[in-house]
């Protein structure tokens, strides 16, 4: 065994710090790997483990420490425990170093000067050692929430070691900032210049850079950068970005920008339209096939929409090979079940957002529904699957929320398209639904029986 990836909510063994570890490194002569990602465990734990087998640490290539399973993340001490025995990590081709905070799903605020109140307990000095104590070492997450002072001269460590080295960084392929206060024009310049070879670049929370800096870097790295995500950026809403793009349009394989409008009129009632993406410079995009929307905030306390307002989706019908369609409002607040007298309930919103969804010719749609925080379960409205059903192109549904009969009803039911969805995921609830007093999760075997007979029981060759 080779590789290892822990999976587990659990009490602290009895055995005592480091108990769980301790078998892997003492029993897996060939592991090479270990995840601890989903793991949760006690960050006091591996340091002393690691020291303990030396030899066993020495192989390890892979050591994901990236904590999204619970809130407490590893101390400033622990990091250092880590680095101090880098004699017996140095294969490493993998470290992921962060604190849970900042993987939070929740959008920053552009206005944030990318600064902390209070600086990392991270010296120079320390990086210095870990980056020269790591000479294999081929992808770096170091994301601790606060200021690192120095972090630049510190990376020249890695240019001694592995040729790289900001601005020197000539193998680097993929690179992410997020929150850097500092970050300028200048530094998308030098980027440019020296990650000659950079296929990837994402920028997140950067106040300080603009059109000119980015389009720089663009024409820079025309011949290699293909997948661009900018988020969250005072000065880059979506027509920024699309400009500053422009040396590299025809080359993009994957883009994610912002849909600030950038000064063009959209809704005043509910959240910004659709509506405006071809003026943003999204006009021509003759072979895309895949896009992917996510929308964030608190739709409660906006007024109710005239029935000839709608979100925008016709829009996307100017992309002749779309057939992927990812509509996220999973982190978007709405009435679903609970909705007071006389506010907008979860149809209005389905009517809102989905409208226009029947001219699209997709063939596979994953759609998440806006949640209700005054209600314990997020379901589908009888007209979203109405709407849902008017695409009859589709070959692949995935709802994650409760799905309700109305919508198994609208997959398995005869329709003169011979070609209806074959392929229906729900993610995390089931059919029938729960009751609503019932919280078990566990799999119902009899509910996908009766579903599953539906399907095959219905005139639909495949």
């Amino acid at each position: 065994m080779s590789h290892v990836k822990l999976v587990r909510w659990h009490p602290r063994p009895p055995e005592g710090f480091g108990a769980e570890f301790v078998p892997l490194l003492k029993h897996c002569k060939c592991l090479t790997s270990v995840d601890l990602s989903s793991f949760y465990h006690w960050t006091e734990d591996l340091p002393p483990v690691l020291k303990a087998y030396p030899d066993k640490s020495a192989i390890l290539t892979c050591l994901n420490l990236l904590k999204t399973s619970f809130s407490e993340d590893y101390r400033p001490q622990e990091i250092i425990e880590i680095i101090a025995a880098r004699p017996n990590l140095n294969k490493l081709t993998l470290l992921h170093l962060a604190e849970t905070s900042t993987l939070a799903a929740m959008r920053g605020d552009p206005d944030d000067d990318g600064f902390t109140a209070e600086d990392a307990r991270i010296s120079e000095e320390g990086l210095i050692q870990l980056f020269s104590g790591l000479p294999l070492l081929e992808e770096l997450a170091l994301d601790v929430g606060k200021n690192v002072r120095d972090s630049g001269s510190a990376s020249e460590a890695l240019k001694s070691n592995n040729l790289m080295g900001l601005p020197c960084w000539k193998w680097l392929e993929s690179l992410s900032i997020k929150n850097c206060g500092d970050l300028s024009d200048m530094s998308l310049v030098a980027i440019g210049r020296g990650c000659s070879k950079l296929v990837k670049f994402e920028v997140e929370g950067c106040k300080n850079i603009t059109v000119d800096g980015l389009r720089t870097l663009a024409s820079l790295l025309r011949e290699t950068l293909v997948v661009i995500k900018i988020y969250c950026c005072e000065n880059l809403g979506a027509v920024a970005s699309c400009k500053a793009l422009k040396p590299i349009r025809d080359r993009i394989q994957k883009l994610h920008i912002d849909c600030v409008w950038d000064g063009i009129r959209s809704s005043e009632a509910k959240g910004e339209l659709l509506t405006p993406l071809p003026v943003a410079g999204l006009d021509e995009c003759p072979i895309l096939e895949n896009i992917r929307i996510k929308m964030e905030g608190d739709t409660r306390e906006k007024p109710l929409l005239r029935d000839d307002k709608a979100w925008g989706l016709s829009c996307l019908t100017r992309y002749p090979r779309l057939s992927k369609l990812v509509l996220d409002f999973g982190d978007t607040d709405g009435h679903n079940q609970a909705a007071p007298y006389k506010a907008a309930d979860l149809s209005t919103w389905d009517r809102f957002v989905l409208n226009g969804i029947g001219n699209l010719i997709l063939k596979e749609l994953d759609y998440w529904p806006a949640k209700d925080p005054n209600a314990s379960q997020r379901s589908l409205s009888r007209l979203a699957a109405a709407l849902i059903g008017n695409c009859i192109t589709l070959r692949k549904v995935f709802v994650h929320c409760t799905a309700r009969e109305h919508f198994m009803s609208m997959l398995i039911s005869p329709t003169p398209n011979p070609k209806k969805a074959r392929d229906a995921q729900i993610k995390l609830d089931y059919y029938p639904p729960p009751d609503a007093d019932d919280s078990s999760t566990e799999i119902r075997i009899g509910s996908h029986h009766r579903f599953e007979d539906a399907i095959n029981a219905r005139p639909t060759p495949d």
